[in-house]
């Protein structure tokens, strides 16, 4: 309940106002044009952070490396900490970012 009057407090009628506005709107947002093209040629993702940095070395022609893992949280995956109420919030805040990347709130549930 109080995860979800955080999010009402910061998303109200549709629109994000204040800091978040800039620190949490959707990511689709900073890699577009005002007109939705997407205007990078490749997209890494954090699930796949290891994977997606090689493609990179391998584009750019530097040595891979291992990227070391810090600050490892040992908790039960995000999904869990939402109900249907949350989950409708973010799913409207983010709705470009989950449609574009294919993103599911039932991901690896």
């Amino acid at each position: 309940p109080e995860f979800n009057l955080f999010l009402k407090k910061w998303y109200i009628k549709g629109t994000r106002r204040g800091f978040h506005r800039l620190s949490h709107s959707p990511s689709f947002d900073w890699i577009s044009d005002k007109h939705g093209n997407v205007q990078t040629d490749f997209i890494g993702r954090f699930e796949n952070l290891q994977n997606d940095f090689e493609k990179v070395c391998n584009h750019i022609g530097v040595e891979k490396i291992m990227l070391a893992k810090s600050n490892k949280s040992d908790h039960i995956h995000y999904s869990h900490y939402y109900n249907q109420e949350s989950i409708d919030i973010i799913g409207k805040m983010y709705e470009k970012d989950i449609n574009y990347f294919n993103y599911d709130f039932d991901d690896k549930r």
